[in-house]
């Protein structure tokens, strides 16, 4: 029962944070490493590691690091797996396209993709 109402105050705390960097965003964009964690929904240690390896754009304010809410939502969206009906649309334009090009090769044509 004990680890119970632990992992409920844990809980409490993660929102109270998550509220807290909410207001902060508002009022300035940046986070700080806590808000960032809690916002990204990771931990403090994973986020420092995405730092160290430069995965994720911050700010040096002498010893702390500081966050833009707009790369943070930026690297979310970098994260973004497809759904299988989207896996499915580009892999049928892949092979509509690789039809075309196939097909008109011989004329000096080039199909454009973009």
């Amino acid at each position: 029962m004990e680890k119970n109402k632990e992992i409920t105050l844990e809980m409490i705390m993660q929102k109270l944070e998550a509220i807290e960097a909410g207001n902060l965003q508002q009022q300035s964009g940046m986070l700080n490493t806590s808000q960032a964690a809690v916002f990204l929904g990771i931990s403090e240690d994973h986020l420092a590691r995405l730092t160290g390896k430069r995965k994720i754009p911050f700010y040096k304010n002498g010893k702390y690091n500081l966050f833009d809410i707009n790369d943070l939502k930026t690297y979310l969206r970098r994260e973004r797996i497809a759904s299988n009906e989207e896996i499915e649309s580009q892999a049928e334009t892949r092979v509509a396209l690789a039809r075309l090009e196939k097909k008109y090769a011989g004329r000096g044509m080039r199909i454009h993709t973009e």
